[in-house]
């Protein structure tokens, strides 16, 4: 959530502050006493620069937390399917990620091979709708 919301100030900012480059570089342009003096153009285009290199900030926070929210379903979907197999409604499935690995239960840390687990108990809290 964090990350999306710097992402919109990012936007925000970068476009505030690159639109209003652009109003001073039209100003310099419809002014013909600065039209030669450097100074102005360069801090014009600087800040300009600055509004691009914040829109493009707030584009990648967007975007990165798009990735994980869409890496966070896949998870959670690949963690349900995988309780479909084997382990759904028993009483002994655990199901929690620690360090990026999945506890499945203490018996089969990582689960079992095939479709049959010898250690399978119904759970009589399971709700099927889940």
């Amino acid at each position: 959530m964090k990350k999306i919301a710097l992402g919109i100030i990012f936007l925000v900012a970068g476009a505030t502050t690159t639109a209003l480059s652009m109003v001073g570089i039209k100003a310099l342009l419809d002014s013909p006493q600065t039209r030669l003096k450097p100074t102005p153009w360069v801090i014009s285009i600087c800040w300009f620069a600055a509004g691009v290199g914040s829109i493009n900030n707030g584009m990648n926070l967007l975007a990165r937390a798009q990735q994980e929210r869409l890496r966070e379903q896949v998870r959670l979907k690949s963690n349900k399917n995988s309780l479909k197999r084997v382990c759904r409604g028993c009483c002994h499935y655990h199901g929690v990620e620690y360090g990026g690995n999945m506890l499945i239960c203490a018996m089969h840390p990582v689960g079992v091979e095939g479709d049959n687990c010898p250690d399978y108990q119904n759970s009589p809290d399971f709700n099927e709708n889940l």
